[in-house]
């Protein structure tokens, strides 16, 4: 039965990830270990969840999977019985010099000849084939692609060295950081389940798209989970589309991927003792031509001034803030910032 899919839509600092936090404890307290993983698009952000879950009557978990996208595709490689390895990013690097080397030496390279031995033919290389790898666009697509248009040299020497590059990767038994994802979701597409056997509820927070294998993934694992839900960076109404084109462009392929799909809005609260800045914040970055004055501007003074840039905000309780940029200033401009918004 396909899991119950949610996607909790609100803008920055509506509540989304503290509602979320909520959910999160009461599964890990249930008291089975496994049954819940927490996706967040960085480190920083899988290591603030880790610490915030300790809260509100939370003291321990030995068990919190708050890991990042990488990090789990990394569990389920790592538990299959398949003789992969991974390749740090040093070692990605020195199978690109090598691919470069072995297509010289078969005179494939004509256009990219005069920088082949440079460190940026190494930087162009690199983040051409991880973009590629990124969008799962494989060396044989690529050339498909270019055929479709003229193909030029430039084009037919980058699939030359992508593909031996890739080539190395097979023979070898490796994979590099795009490659992790590929081979997760083949494993789990495969049946797999290890090391997530009791997995079943996902929350996946603070991303604004996904690539197509991650949307993959999380479609393997919607099959055997209770319930997943994703929060996203939107508001409601259409005045700042630009603003949010991106992570519109995922509720629509999340929509396309999970029917059952429900949609909860989740508004930010308003900031009723300083409605000026309210103002201000739903309506920045907005068409100019669309913006509105504000009935009361009170709390909110701008000051033009020459020379070293600052920031002068007068709160409602007439207490003043001054933000220079002064390094020996900083510590105490954020102690009275923090008092003043206390």
């Amino acid at each position: 039965m396909p899991a119950a899919v949610r996607v909790l839509a609100g803008p920055a600092k509506s509540g989304k990830t503290q509602l979320l936090l909520t959910e999160y404890r009461r599964l890990l307290a249930s008291g089975t270990v496994g049954c819940a993983l927490w996706l967040a698009p960085t480190r920083r952000a899988a290591a603030c969840v880790r610490d915030q879950l300790l809260a509100g009557g939370f003291n321990a978990c030995f068990s919190p999977n708050a890991l990042t996208f990488a990090e789990f595709a990394r569990t389920v490689v790592n538990a299959s019985p398949r003789e992969l390895r991974a390749v740090s990013p040093l070692i990605a690097r020195q199978l690109l010099r090598r691919s470069i080397e072995d297509v010289r030496a078969k005179k494939g390279l004509a256009y990219f000849e005069p920088i082949a031995e440079t460190p940026g033919m190494l930087d162009l290389l690199g983040g051409f084939v991880s973009e590629l790898k990124r969008l799962e666009i494989w060396p044989d697509e690529f050339l498909a692609a270019c055929r479709t248009r003229s193909l030029g040299a430039k084009d037919q020497e980058l699939h030359r060295l992508y593909d031996r590059y890739q080539a190395l990767l097979t023979r070898h038994h490796l994979y590099d950081r795009e490659g992790t994802f590929w081979s997760a979701r083949e494993m789990l597409s495969g049946g797999q389940r290890r090391p997530w056997e009791r997995l079943r509820h996902i929350r996946v927070d603070g991303f604004t798209d996904f690539t197509r294998t991650e949307y993959e993934i999380l479609e393997i694992l919607a099959a055997r989970v209770e319930s997943l839900v994703v929060t996203l960076p939107l508001e409601e109404g259409n005045a700042r589309r630009e603003l949010f084109a991106k992570p519109r462009r995922s509720l629509d392929e999340l929509r396309r991927r999970f029917p059952q799909l429900e949609v909860e809005n989740v508004p930010r609260p308003a900031l009723i003792a300083w409605p000026a800045l309210a103002h201000l914040e739903s309506r920045v970055f907005g068409n100019p031509r669309d913006a509105a004055p504000v009935p009361d501007a009170r709390g909110i003074e701008i000051i033009a001034a020459a020379g070293q840039p600052f920031d002068y905000v007068s709160l409602p309780d007439a207490t003043h803030v001054m933000h220079q940029t002064q390094p020996d200033r900083f510590a105490e401009v954020l102690t009275r910032w923090a008092k003043a918004l206390a």
